[in-house]
């Protein structure tokens, strides 16, 4: 915004001309929110949840990581993993001269399907697995301690597929009868924990 002053002078007793001076007031940016981290099995590529500037002009960039971003002014932009699992995003949000306002968000990828039994035991809900989605014979996935109230896996199918299983100190694997489990070539299980196949078979 702008404010006219007007200043009056005098030079050797002679009153001068108004003079205008004009003084800009800068507001201050909006305070950046980057949005909550993210987590995710089935893709490399994540949508960025950040807040819209208001004041001020919005820019991601990379704090950390090998990552791709599509387009750095939208809060709502791709940005895709080109290596490792992880990256750090920054969302700035700038009204110069004012101090910038910064927000950090950190995205995951993660190949490995947890078990957190939120719906059921059965093991062909997705939202009994932190990645929302069934195993199949690509995956490798932890059976956890379950928290207070959940429930542990138990495979009711005759077509559960896995290369990699571990089971964690404290936590349980059922099989219900006539039910299989099939690993890829060359799979692994590590049993830490409880396995009760029972007269489930399992298929390496």
């Amino acid at each position: 915004s702008r404010r006219r002053h007007t200043r009056y002078g005098t030079v050797t007793g002679v009153q001068t001309c108004a003079l205008p001076i004009y003084i800009t007031v800068a507001s201050s940016p909006t305070t950046a929110a980057a949005g909550d981290d993210i987590s995710q099995c089935t893709s490399t590529t994540f949508t960025m949840a950040a807040n819209v500037a208001t004041v001020g002009t919005g820019s991601w960039s990379v704090v950390s990581g090998d990552a791709s971003i599509t387009t750095a002014s939208s809060p709502t932009t791709t940005v895709t993993l080109n290596s490792g699992s992880s990256a750090t995003l920054r969302w700035t949000i700038s009204n110069a001269p004012c101090s910038a306002s910064s927000d950090d968000v950190i995205i995951s990828y993660n190949t490995n399907n947890q078990w957190i039994g939120v719906t059921s035991s059965n093991w062909n809900t997705g939202s009994n697995w932190s990645c929302g989605t069934v195993p199949n014979i690509t995956s490798s996935v932890t059976i956890p301690v379950v928290e207070s109230g959940r429930s542990y896996p138990n495979i009711n199918v005759t077509d559960a597929a896995l290369t990699g299983l571990t089971i964690n100190t404290g936590a349980t694997l059922n099989m219900s009868p006539g039910s299989v489990l099939t690993f890829a070539s060359g799979g692994a299980m590590t049993n830490n924990g409880t396995f009760n196949a029972g007269t489930g078979t399992v298929v390496f």
